[in-house]
């Protein structure tokens, strides 16, 4: 199969109803929801971007029984998709969440923007209005949506590695003008030039190269023999009628006046008639313009009696079929056009504009004047799968258009589908269903768009940068309003959110507030815990904190995320705080954690009752530092701090070393005179961690008192006890024996001292 052909699949309808049907039997064919895939050994992640989500129930499965949509999480998927660099990952994604914008908007009061029929006999012209403008929005809807795919292919950044990845965007774009001009325009004046745009799309006509020869290599282009049936017509049947007339102008067809004056006039008169069309046009003039395009057609005949010269003969025939074409004649119109849908444009544009009635006529007359190719292969080229597409749309085969939409692009198949909804161009569909189902799917009151929307959710659910897209639209209950959808959609949420990795705070209070919304406790728990130990991991010590004393909860067993929680609390709060404080011999280098512990925040600061609690013991070290810097108190008294840290049941016993030898300094100092009762406190803690330390905690105490005097900062605080013994030229302990033997040895000295005073 070449790049440009794509493997399309047909499907039967079912008693009038065009749901597709399958034959698992084939290996042709696929279910609805794999037929989009592309699925090859080597595939990139901008084929996973296009492939459509797997599903388990073909659309008339999910319709007509109370079966629900499997969810399966791809791992490998979802992993492939974090951090791409790929420029067209980055806009298709892009490009989706705008697409989910605009039909956020659209169902944001889903009461409001459903178009219900209304009752026989019953006149509202207040609702009538109200219906009106309804409409308009979702036309507006629409078009935002064609404006942004248009974006997408015109994005300058992106190199397409594939055709086929671009063919298949054009195709998309090509079905959507189509289905613009003919069921999502607002105001009928403008129809026939939204379907100008539309074919227009497929292939721009004249091509640069004609228009190169005609007008720049030719010295008098109206001369040249394909100007007027080529060139001209070319523009004309594209509704391009000001851009044909600036041709003609500049076509020096002055020469005419001295010479062939009748000529001349009748080329003026016809410049000026496709100059004038789209102004009598939109001021709703068209029939004025009409007849005075009829009147210049019946005038040729006159002038043509005139006329000796045979070239000028030849362009005034020309001329005149140039006419017939812009009077609506089907004869003449068909001969110079290639499809059919070039002819129903031509008829839309120059026939009856204002009657939308009209237009179903202009479409049966266009096919019997060019028929549609058919197509017997089940591989189709771009050009014939958009042909049989565009014949599905006339024929408001929408289902069929969808199904082609899905294959091409399921994310933009998915949105329209929402759109078809709201428009009520699927009721027929349902009326069929209810009379195979005895209303089963009308009572539950599923939906063609939510079977696609919910296909897209779920695919979303596995691309990172789409995670918020694929919740939002299971969260709305304009898209998700089938009976099931409320515990399939709390499940799945569940499920997903604590795998998405948040950027931003305000992305952690979005899904905090699902949680609230769903009662996802135990969610909110573990994306608490999760955000928490990412932010403990980029230095954020108080978020974290925060973080995690929110997964604390007293009523819960102990285990799971609620007892991780504070078990990550406790280790900031010991580990991490007061490790870090008793190594280094000065407060924790975090200046909000040190206001908080010493009560210098506003009282609109809110402080977790268990983090002050965990922090306390961090507080106490923290005062007697400061006070130990301050160096007001010469009195031992300051270190009661100390006794009161080492006497804290919960302390630690790898701390109690390094907390004892804060004592060394001023067991050293001869000027500081000590009561018998302190000495005997120290003395009584040695004896404590001793007699009730484990082997374990020795080794952790051993372990960290030789990282802490062998690792100094270089700019110390004078208070150190390792900075003053130093300066003493007293030998630091190498071990915690020692300490405790110098200690020791300190205190007998003491004591003696005291006798010895007293």
């Amino acid at each position: 199969m070449s790049q440009d052909s794509f493997q399309v699949h047909r499907f039967d309808d079912i008693e009038m109803l065009e749901i597709p049907e399958y034959d698992s039997s084939s290996s042709e064919t696929e279910t609805i929801s794999q037929s989009s895939s592309t699925t090859t050994e080597q595939q990139s992640n901008i084929d996973n971007l296009f492939e459509s989500f797997k599903s388990n129930l073909e659309l008339d499965d999910w319709l007509n029984t109370s079966q629900s949509i499997d969810f399966n999480f791809n791992n490998d998927e979802y992993k492939a998709s974090i951090g791409s660099n790929n420029a067209f990952s980055k806009s298709y994604v892009n490009y989706v969440n705008s697409l989910y914008k605009i039909i956020e908007t659209v169902t944001s009061n889903n009461s409001e923007l459903e178009l219900e029929e209304e009752p026989i006999g019953l006149i509202r012209t207040r609702d009538r209005f109200n219906s009106q403008s309804k409409d308009e929005l979702i036309n507006e809807s629409f078009t935002s949506i064609i404006e942004n795919l248009y974006n997408l292919l015109n994005d300058s950044s992106i190199e397409y590695t594939s055709t086929e990845t671009e063919s298949r965007l054009n195709s998309t774009l090509h079905i959507l003008l189509c289905l613009q001009g003919n069921f999502f325009y607002s105001d009928i004046k403008n129809r026939p030039e939204l379907l100008c745009n539309w074919i227009n799309s497929l292939k721009t006509k004249p091509d640069d190269d004609l228009v190169d020869t005609i007008m720049t290599n030719t010295p008098i282009p109206y001369k040249h023999p394909q100007f007027w049936n080529t060139l001209i017509i070319q523009y004309i049947t594209g509704g391009r009628l000001r851009e044909a007339s600036d041709v003609i102008h500049n076509s020096k067809f002055e020469d005419l006046e001295d010479r062939s004056l009748d000529l001349f006039n009748t080329i003026s008169d016809f410049k000026l008639l496709l100059e004038n069309y789209t102004t009598f046009s939109l001021k709703g003039q068209f029939a004025e313009w009409k007849l005075k395009a009829c009147e210049f057609r019946d005038s040729i005949v006159n002038v043509r009696s005139n006329i000796t010269d045979n070239e000028e003969k030849i362009i005034l025939s020309q001329i005149h079929d140039l006419a017939n074409v812009i009077t609506g004649l089907p004869k003449t119109t068909s001969s110079y056009c290639d499809y059919w849908y070039e002819v129903y444009v031509c008829f839309s544009l120059f026939q009856v504009r204002d009657n939308g009635d009209l237009f179903k006529d202009y479409y049966k007359l266009a096919i019997q004047e060019k028929p549609p190719a058919i197509h017997n292969s089940n591989e189709f080229e771009v050009s014939e799968l958009e042909d049989q597409t565009f014949v599905n749309i006339l024929e408001e085969s929408f289902l069929k258009v969808l199904q082609t939409l899905y294959f091409l692009e399921p994310a933009t198949a998915a949105y329209v589908a929402k759109l078809l909804e709201l428009k009520q161009y699927f009721n027929g569909y349902y009326s069929a269903a209810s009379k195979i189902s005895n209303l089963q799917s009308l009572q539950n009151k599923r939906t063609i768009s939510e079977y696609f929307l919910t296909l897209h959710a779920y695919k979303c659910l596995n691309v990172e940068g789409l995670t918020p897209v694929g919740i939002g639209l299971l969260l709305n209950d304009s898209i998700a309003s089938s009976q099931s959808a409320n515990v399939e959609r709390r499940n799945i949420i569940a499920d997903v959110l604590p795998r998405y990795k948040f950027q931003t705070n305000d992305d952690l209070e979005w899904a905090l507030t699902i949680c609230a919304k769903l009662s996802l406790t135990k969610t909110a728990k573990q994306l608490y815990y999760a955000s928490g130990v990412k932010s403990l991991s980029d230095g954020y010590i108080f978020e974290a904190l925060n973080m995690l004393v929110n997964c604390f909860d007293p009523t819960s067993p102990s285990h799971g995320k609620e007892n991780n929680g504070m078990k990550q609390v406790h280790h900031i709060a010991w580990d991490i705080i007061f490790q870090d404080s008793l190594i280094n011999n000065r407060p924790f280098a975090d200046d909000l954690i040190n206001n908080i512990v010493s009560h210098n925040v506003e009282k609109s600061f809110n402080i977790h009752p268990v983090i002050r609690q965990c922090l306390s013991p961090y507080a106490v070290l923290a005062e007697f530092f400061r006070g130990l810097e301050n160096n007001i108190d010469k009195s031992f008294s300051k270190y009661s701090k100390l006794n009161h840290l080492l006497r804290f049941n919960y302390l630690p016993k790898k701390f109690y070393p390094l907390l004892l030898c804060q004592f060394l300094p001023v067991l050293f100092q001869k000027d500081v005179k000590f009561q018998l009762p302190d000495l005997v406190v120290i003395i009584e803690l040695l004896d404590n961690y001793e007699t009730t330390s484990t082997e374990e905690e020795r080794k952790e105490a051993e372990s960290l008192y030789a990282y802490a005097i062998n690792h100094r900062e270089e700019d110390s605080k004078d208070y150190d006890w390792r900075k003053v013994l130093d300066e003493e030229q007293i030998t630091i302990p190498s071990d915690v024996n020692q300490v405790f033997i110098t200690i020791r040895g300190a205190i007998v000295a003491k004591i003696a001292q005291v006798y010895i005073t007293n």
